[in-house]
């Protein structure tokens, strides 16, 4: 491997994530230790470091662990557009975070965070499993 670039330290803290979106890159990260605050940038040249911010993602949203997943919410009317669902770095728990409001919230009912068993579950709780290499 080759370092081609890297992620200015002035515009997201670690962890940042890359996700494939349409035919775009995005650097999803923190503003700071925190953890509080979700920014997302498209990179728009990789070798010049230009990263152009991002407020929203319109009808989409973005699963973020192990794997990375681009789904529209008109397809999948349960999945709140504009949002980010990961797992918190701090719990380690899945929340799910909205872009324009800069909101956290529950990612899926109490029943699904209690594990990858089968069982009756949301479709966002098997959209998570589909992040992790241990559950598939």
């Amino acid at each position: 491997p080759k370092l081609v670039t890297t992620c200015p330290a002035d515009i997201l803290s670690n962890p940042a994530y890359l996700v494939e979106y349409d035919s775009e890159i995005l650097v999803v990260g923190h503003t700071d230790s925190s953890f509080s605050h979700i920014l997302v940038y498209k990179l728009a040249d990789l070798m010049l470091r230009r990263f152009i911010p991002v407020t929203s993602i319109g009808d989409h949203a973005l699963f973020i662990d192990e794997r990375t997943l681009y789904v529209s919410s008109k397809a999948l009317p349960t999945i709140m557009a504009d949002s980010i669902i990961y797992r918190k770095i701090k719990s380690r728990k899945f929340a799910q975070y909205h872009l324009r409001t800069g909101t956290w919230s529950q990612s899926a009912d109490e029943c699904a965070l209690r594990g990858y068993d089968p069982g009756p579950r949301s479709l966002i709780h098997h959209m998570i499993t589909c992040l992790l290499h241990s559950v598939w």
